[in-house]
């Protein structure tokens, strides 16, 4: 349960009595903030990323392209790279959350094996609704100092109340930014699709080790064996001095 933010606004000097207790006397409203957090529902952001072989390019990207449409989803970037040894189609889909699943599973249905597949769900329900109440808070304060502007009765306070105003409306489009941003994500969610192609014979060729690699590993291979017939000399240093003992005798 997020908290609800409580408002502590200093009061400017040139404010009378009565408007600074307004304005420290304000706070939201419980019934409101009751209101906001009854109407909350999870909030979750669902990304995929889908990397497979395709043995047709053009039937794959297809196929993919009318099922996020039949889904109400849509591609938002597509790129095809091509490489000497492979052709990739890259698809960027948003689809309604509802159907993320749908698509999953249909795409699931159509592939033998990936190469990579990642799916990440993030909840962001606190987060929302703690946007959501603070937002309402500095849309209640800002409601206020406009009272206060038309009832002022000099320069400076006007300037004063105007400050507060611009400081509070700053702030107010902060808040709605993350919450479209916030928004956006939730009710769309987001899958890469990665499938490609490989061109036959012209794989990546597996280089063997050079002359100057082979001869620095045999060195520090050396290296570790004369370590190791040390150790072992050290070990049984006592049997040989026992040895050479009774030898005197």
């Amino acid at each position: 349960k997020a908290g609800i933010e409580q408002v502590n606004v200093q009061p400017t000097p040139s404010l009378d009595q009565n408007q600074q207790r307004e304005i420290q006397q304000l706070n939201p409203s419980d019934a409101h903030s009751a209101k906001i957090e009854k109407a909350q529902k999870p909030k979750l952001i669902k990304k995929g990323f889908l990397t497979f072989e395709s043995s047709d390019l053009e039937k794959t990207y297809n196929e993919v392209t009318s099922l996020t449409k039949s889904l109400d989803g849509y591609i938002s970037n597509e790129n095809l790279a091509q490489s000497s040894y492979r052709h990739t189609f890259s698809l960027l889909i948003r689809v309604p959350s509802k159907n993320f699943d749908a698509l999953l599973s249909s795409i699931d249905a159509g592939v033998g094996d990936y190469e990579t597949r990642r799916i990440e769900t993030m909840d962001v329900s606190e987060e929302y609704l703690d946007l959501e109440i603070r937002l309402e808070n500095k849309k209640a304060l800002a409601q206020r100092y406009r009272q206060l502007l038309a009832k002022a009765k000099s320069i400076e306070e006007i300037l004063q109340v105007e400050h507060e105003l611009q400081k509070i409306s700053t702030e107010v489009d902060r808040m709605s930014g993350r919450l479209r941003y916030l928004s956006n994500q939730v009710s769309l969610s987001t899958l890469n699709v990665e499938f490609f192609k490989p061109i036959k014979g012209n794989q990546p060729k597996q280089t063997s080790p050079g002359f100057w690699s082979r001869a620095g590993k045999s060195l520090v291979n050396g290296w570790n064996m004369v370590q190791e017939i040390f150790l072992g000399l050290l070990t049984i240093w006592p049997l040989a001095l026992a040895g050479g003992m009774i030898g005197l005798l």
